[in-house]
């Protein structure tokens, strides 16, 4: 009886030693694992040689849109209002003007700062939510439409999809009454946007955009931009909050001498 006992305990005390054994070797390689590239981060557009930022802008990266009629005489309009010189915005910016601009914004050759979380995804401007909420009933007279839309999003595998809708009617923009699309489109209050944001691989990010508007597309008008991640410039570190100070505190100072 005395035996059995002995091995027994000799047994239970080289299953635990195991155990013990494969949790040190095993927690080591799950801690050291290398996190998996993500499209937060900082980027840059890719211009494809177009040599100028309105060709860029104006005439986009893939297809020119099939518009109607009126918005092909409108471009027309303004394209030689441009060539005129006409490049200045003239009209009032009152508080009731639609902030931001999405396409420019994506155009533009500065550095985006992109940025990911569980619940939202974020980049020039927009916002995508990532919670599940639905769109807000943009017809209400509480919604207030912007130019960057209000985006909602799904993944589809390594996929980021997003959807947009709430662009505003009209721009506060004399040049544009409507805000201009890359490959000549427009927005308006029906527009709807899709945005398909993935990874091609660790340092290149592809974000294909598909433009739906009945009052402005013929058919959906779709292209890609790429961007290439970047590093912050080494000129433009990240700076401390800094900490606020007024001449009056030295001006109201006590003098030394002065009697507390």
């Amino acid at each position: 009886m005395r035996a059995t006992r002995l091995i027994g305990a000799l047994g239970a005390a080289m299953f635990l030693g195991g155990v013990a054994t494969y949790a040190q070797t095993a927690a080591p390689s799950a801690q050291t694992a290398p996190a998996a590239p993500t499209i937060a981060g900082l980027w840059v557009v890719q211009d494809p040689g177009s040599g100028s930022f309105n060709d860029w802008f104006f005439n986009g990266p893939g297809p020119i849109a099939a518009v109607r009629p009126e918005v092909l005489k409108l471009n027309a309009a303004e394209d030689a209002l441009l060539k005129a010189g006409h490049v200045t915005n003239t009209q009032p910016q009152t508080p009731d003007c639609p902030r931001g601009n999405l396409p420019l914004a994506w155009a533009s050759s500065g550095i985006q700062v992109a940025t990911l979380t569980p619940t939202e995804f974020r980049m020039t401007g927009e916002v995508i939510y990532l919670d599940g909420r639905p769109h807000p009933d943009i017809k209400s007279p509480q919604f207030t439409p912007s130019a960057t839309g209000h985006g909602i999003g799904h993944w589809e595998g390594d996929t980021l999809v997003a959807d947009l809708v709430g662009f505003p009617a009209k721009s506060c923009d004399s040049r544009y009454p409507n805000y201009r699309v890359p490959g000549g489109g427009r927005i308006s209050d029906t527009t709807h946007l899709v945005e398909r944001i993935r990874l091609v691989d660790a340092n290149t990010l592809e974000i294909v955009y598909t433009w739906d508007d009945p009052k402005i597309y013929l058919k959906p008008h779709t292209y890609t931009y790429y961007f290439k991640r970047t590093e912050r410039p080494t000129d433009d570190p990240a700076q401390p909050t800094p900490t606020r100070k007024f001449l009056t505190d030295e001006l109201w100072k006590a003098p030394p001498d002065s009697p507390k």
